[in-house]
């Protein structure tokens, strides 16, 4: 049996749409953090430090957004790992079907466990900083 054309590239071309949204949402947070850590750095030398919390929690932020910086690009390349992994087990299925074999029932494919680690640790920094943030703004203000 000969699967036609049309249906291995709808196939391609569904599975390359699902996975360039996340990638490029992903790739959105993390130049967001990038931006917001060289920011930061740049204006240290404005800050009027109020309290040793409100010094606690901008140190909180700045580490925590340095963080989600350098793992970004961990959890990016996750990304594209586990798009290679689901267009060989698609393709191999396809094969199995223009065999005449049956196909193995669906599975579904998961980031490997260094990558889904990386990426629960880089939303958990990148709220760890908006958090911090937030806090610095409202615990740093001047009372006369």
């Amino acid at each position: 049996m000969q699967l036609p054309e049309d249906s291995l590239k709808q196939t391609r071309k569904s599975m390359a749409r699902y996975q360039k949204q996340k990638y490029n949402w992903i790739r959105f947070l993390l130049t967001l953090a990038a931006g917001a850590l060289t920011l930061l750095v740049s204006l240290q030398g404005n800050y009027t430090l109020h309290s040793n919390t409100a010094a606690f929690l901008l140190r909180t932020a700045w580490a925590s957004i340095g963080l989600s910086v350098l793992i970004g690009p961990i959890v990016l390349q996750g990304e594209v790992h586990l798009a290679k992994l689901r267009a060989a087990y698609v393709l191999e299925q396809l094969e199995n079907l223009a065999a005449d074999k049956t196909p193995e029932p669906f599975r579904w494919m998961h980031l490997p466990k260094l990558y889904a680690a990386c990426e629960t640790l880089f939303y958990a920094m990148l709220l760890t900083s908006v958090t911090a943030l937030t806090l610095f703004a409202i615990v740093n203000v001047k009372i006369d």
